[in-house]
């Protein structure tokens, strides 16, 4: 004769059942909360490319009014749009420069930071609150995440809370080693594109006279 389960042993398993549910919905939210940070790191690396190609491409930085069209994805796992803010005066002409205005603190009293910025693309993150720029200063704050009580940016509303925006930036060295180039022995420097194509008028340009390496971009 079979014999079923006791009111005993059926609250058992329905206690083991509810634990188990219980500890699956505890995981869920910092896996996803995982998840949708991996796909924000994701999104602000591909604007970056995106932005490097372009000055690449045209020896120059896209303004803040094109930079919505050029990335792959203007907006983070979270719907917020990308922050895109650089130093204008590379808009014109990247090679030309030889410093920027911008710089990035890694905390929040800028003890350390990074000089010659030439371009920060930011999310803010699970809070959905802008706290990296201090556009006043031309300066972005980016201490370690977790860090409390941050709010530089008052583009939306000052909220101090802990940090959690994602930056990567791009500096003007790094953008000069892949996109500029000395135009032959006359040492004017310019995009490889625009020295490729357009060397000799460069040179001629810089007063190199007759040289006749003026015109051979290496």
């Amino acid at each position: 004769m079979k014999r079923g389960f006791t009111l005993i042993e059926l609250a058992i398993v329905l206690v083991i059942i509810g634990l188990l549910i219980g500890l699956g919905a505890g995981l869920l939210g910092p896996l996803t909360r995982r998840s949708k940070y991996s796909e924000g790191k994701t999104t602000v690396n591909s604007a970056v490319e995106a932005i490097t190609g372009y000055s690449i491409r045209t020896g120059r930085l896209p303004p803040e009014s094109d930079f919505q069209r050029i990335v792959p994805s203007y907006k983070d796992p979270w719907g917020n749009e990308l922050q895109y803010f650089l130093d204008n005066d590379l808009t014109s002409s990247i090679c030309s420069q030889n410093e920027t205005d911008l710089i990035v603190c890694h905390d929040t009293s800028c003890a350390n930071y990074t000089e010659n910025v030439a371009f920060v693309v930011i999310s803010p993150g699970d809070n959905y609150n802008y706290q990296t720029l201090d556009r006043g200063n031309n300066r972005a704050f980016v201490p370690p995440i977790g860090t409390e009580n941050v709010d530089f940016d008052g583009s939306d509303f000052i909220r101090a809370e802990t940090y959690d925006d994602i930056v990567r930036w791009v500096t003007l060295d790094q953008l000069w080693a892949r996109i500029c180039t000395n135009c032959g022995a006359c040492g004017f420097y310019e995009s490889r594109s625009v020295c490729d194509s357009n060397c000799s008028v460069n040179c001629q340009q810089a007063q190199c006279g007759n040289n006749p390496n003026c015109w051979r971009c290496p």
